[in-house]
């Protein structure tokens, strides 16, 4: 049927024979599709072959490793006092440098107070000591008098009386003995209290704080300066508790024998110069964080008998960093903290060029380096980062210049 035929067909029999033939066309189209389908070449499912992951490896080494544990603490005084006056009196004389912050040696004169009421004392002391001397050597010459009379009264043939001490005189002898004793007693009191008028440095010191000043008039136990030893000051530092396993402490009663010490400003550690210490206590409690304390003593921290002195003050107070030297630990690995896996382990390269997961005895572990036992010398150590490591993987080392 042509298209002119077609159209000379009535419109209500256009319709059914447009759509046999519409349907005769998708018929055709999918018994096409079909056929194809059916023709089609199949693919082989193949097993997928495990892949290697290419990783960088260092050979493990063993060696004697010495342990630096590292802490902070805050610079102490070794000895302070306040030094005060046992004699009241007009200060009428200071030393020339006395002053906050001065450094003065022991025995130096610091306050003179006026000695003149304590030299009359003494005076008066001194003369009674002579009177008492006095009543004694006439006592004796009493005595003396009184013994012969009583041989003369023994060869009578006279009873002898119940109170022959008394005729003797016997307590007046004592009682001249006893105010003698009394009265050098007082003059070596006299003598001390004038003394006492010079008011001197105790030890090596550092002057704190300055209390008195010349013409005041100073009270018996009045605050003349507080004193720190400049010889030796002391840092309290804090480290973990199980840092002390790997520290030499001193014996209870000894202030030697303990570890040495690294001190070091905060912001510069490692640069400029440092003092050297020594730990001279543990501590009988906790700081917070249940952390141990220890006390590390610094020689000359003022620098003041040094040749070259540092290039940066030891203060009262200042807050510093401290590297204590541990024992020696032989035969340990020494790796990079990162390398430490989750759970104290570390990833091996077996022979196999697999991945082994091995737990391992962590000794001790610092800002960058782990101390740790459990692997052999020559073994390979896995240095990449694997995001989903499952022991047994393939792995493939990288040659040296490739890991480069």
């Amino acid at each position: 049927m042509t298209m002119k035929d077609e159209e000379a067909l009535p419109p209500r029999r256009r319709l059914p024979l447009r759509l046999l033939l519409i349907g005769l066309i998708l018929l055709a189209g999918m018994l096409g599709a079909y056929g194809l389908k059916k023709t089609a070449p199949r693919a082989q499912r193949v097993a997928p072959q495990p892949q290697a992951r290419w990783v960088a490896v260092r050979p493990v080494t063993l060696q004697d490793a010495q342990v630096r544990v590292r802490g902070f603490g805050q610079v102490v005084a070794a000895r302070q006092i306040e030094l005060k006056a046992q004699v009241a009196g007009e200060v009428v004389a200071l030393h020339p440098q006395f002053r906050e912050g001065a450094c003065l040696p022991a025995g130096t004169l610091l306050v003179q107070l006026d000695a003149r009421d304590y030299q009359l004392a003494l005076a008066q002391r001194e003369a009674a000591v002579r009177q008492a001397e006095a009543r004694l050597a006439l006592e004796e010459g009493q005595q003396q008098v009184a013994r012969q009379e009583w041989q003369r009264y023994q060869s009578s043939g006279q009873p002898l009386p119940e109170s022959a001490h008394l005729v003797l005189r016997q307590p007046q002898l004592e009682q001249a003995r006893a105010d003698l004793a009394s009265a050098r007693a007082a003059l070596g009191q006299a003598r001390l209290e004038l003394e006492r008028t010079a008011i001197r440095l105790p030890f090596d010191a550092l002057i704190l704080r300055q209390q008195v000043e010349q013409g005041a008039q100073l009270a018996a136990q009045g605050t003349v300066a507080t004193l720190v030893d400049s010889g030796t000051f002391e840092v309290e530092v804090t480290v973990p508790l199980d840092a002390l396993a790997l520290l030499d402490l001193p014996r209870p009663g000894h202030l030697t024998g303990g570890a040495e010490a690294r001190i070091e400003r905060t912001d510069r550690p490692g640069g400029g110069s440092a003092r050297q210490g020594q730990v001279i206590a543990l501590l009988g409690e906790l700081a917070d964080g249940r952390m141990a304390r220890l006390r590390v003593a610094v020689a000359d921290p003022l620098a003041l008998r040094a040749v070259t002195p540092p290039d940066w003050p030891l203060l009262l107070g200042d807050y510093v960093a401290v590297s204590l030297l541990g024992r020696l630990l032989p035969q340990v690995a020494v790796v990079p903290r990162a390398l430490l896996r989750d759970g104290d382990q570390l990833w091996l390269l077996t022979p196999q060029q697999t991945l082994e997961i091995r737990p391992v005895e962590v000794l001790w572990r610092d800002q960058h380096q782990v101390y740790l036992r459990g692997v052999v010398a020559g073994e390979q150590l896995v240095e990449t980062d694997l995001a989903a490591p499952v022991a047994g993987m393939a792995l493939r080392p990288l040659a040296p210049e490739d890991d480069a």
